[in-house]
């Protein structure tokens, strides 16, 4: 890794070291901004941003249950074997619990996934936002995703479409999405809070 993909990964994550380490770790970690910045650009219509939203808690679900399958079925073998038991084999009455009470640690790290993952979008939306505010103010700093022509043509439509108050309005939604996720709203109703916000 090179020290140029550090300081463009630090940039992009604005101040969020997960982000930041996994922007540096995850090969598909380019690809999923690219897919938060065309959920962007289709939201068009209330229509279209409901649909968008939706896919963006899909996407995060997806990446979740990736991330989370290896790791549950590991789990799942060492318990079995723990206990004296093979695959397949009938779970005895009172052993039952332990195997439920694994399930549950499971699904909350798995929760955490998605929110996790829907976190990262809205640091990637920010990002998007920041640089619009940079093109209509003129400021004299380099825009986080100049990398992406499809990044930096959605920019300067976005610059154009709205005003610095339509923008920063757009950014208060944003923010409040990432504290809607860490007080246990239903991920599905932030995400679709925000998109409808964000439409333009």
């Amino acid at each position: 890794m090179f020290v140029g993909d550090f300081a463009a990964a630090a940039q992009a994550a604005q101040s969020h070291v997960g982000v930041a380490r996994w922007l540096v770790t995850a090969p598909e970690a380019i690809g999923r901004r690219q897919q938060a910045f065309a959920l962007l650009a289709e939201a068009r219509s209330v229509p279209m941003a409901v649909l968008k939203a939706a896919d963006l808690v899909e996407q995060a679900k997806a990446q979740a249950d990736a991330a989370t399958a290896e790791a549950n079925a590991r789990e799942r073998t060492l318990l079995l074997t723990a206990l004296g038991l093979t695959a397949g084999e009938a779970i005895p009455v009172k052993l039952r619990g332990q195997f439920k009470e694994l399930e549950e640690d499971q699904k909350r790290r798995a929760r955490r996934q998605v929110l996790d993952a829907l976190n990262r979008t809205c640091t990637d939306l920010l990002t998007m936002f920041r640089d619009v505010l940079v093109l209509q103010f003129g400021a004299q700093v380099d825009l986080v995703n100049s990398s992406s022509r499809a990044a930096l043509s959605l920019t300067t439509q976005l610059a154009r479409a709205l005003t610095p108050a339509q923008v920063l309005t757009r950014v208060d939604a944003i923010l409040l999405a990432q504290q809607r996720l860490t007080q246990n709203v239903t991920p599905a109703l932030a995400m679709e809070a925000m998109m409808l916000a964000l439409k333009w």
